[in-house]
């Protein structure tokens, strides 16, 4: 939960600081960061409505539940397929679509999320590039920031 407020603060600064012509004035390094954002803004978003649904039914995967966005607000990623919700758990994995495919360094974007038998959870937050290698400490710090 901590999660999500703190992206949403962060989404809320950065949208609230930056104009339509400022961002276009943004260096390349500036642009792709704020559309990082894009995709933790989508994992928050669907984290939320997860959680959610754990705290009312003690499951994440219940009939009763709305299911997670598929994408992004602004289009720049998507949730995949491949992303898995459990009783117990969810996989959250969004990858970079459209212009965003440009973005090797952080194509994908993933949660991992379990909770145990007491309701206790562990979160996971990872990041791969194109090829495959572990940028979880560039792409998840650099969009929160």
């Amino acid at each position: 939960m901590k999660h999500i407020i703190v992206l949403l603060l962060i989404g809320v600064i950065v949208a609230c600081g930056k104009t339509s012509t400022e961002t276009k004035s943004t260096s390349h390094n500036s642009g792709i960061a704020f559309d990082r954002m894009d995709a933790l803004e989508l994992i928050a978003q669907d984290e939320e409505m997860l959680e959610s649904c754990y705290t009312q039914n003690f499951e994440y995967d219940s009939p009763k539940c709305t299911h997670p966005v598929t994408f992004s607000r602004y289009g720049h990623y998507m949730l995949d397929s491949k992303s898995v919700i459990t009783e117990n758990g969810y996989t959250l994995i969004v990858r970079a679509i459209g212009s965003e495919i440009s973005d090797v360094d952080c194509e994908t974007f993933i949660l991992q999320t379990t909770a145990d038998s007491n309701g206790n959870t562990t979160t996971i937050e990872k990041a791969t590039d194109s090829s495959g290698k572990d940028t979880t400490k560039e792409c998840w710090q650099e969009a929160q920031t």
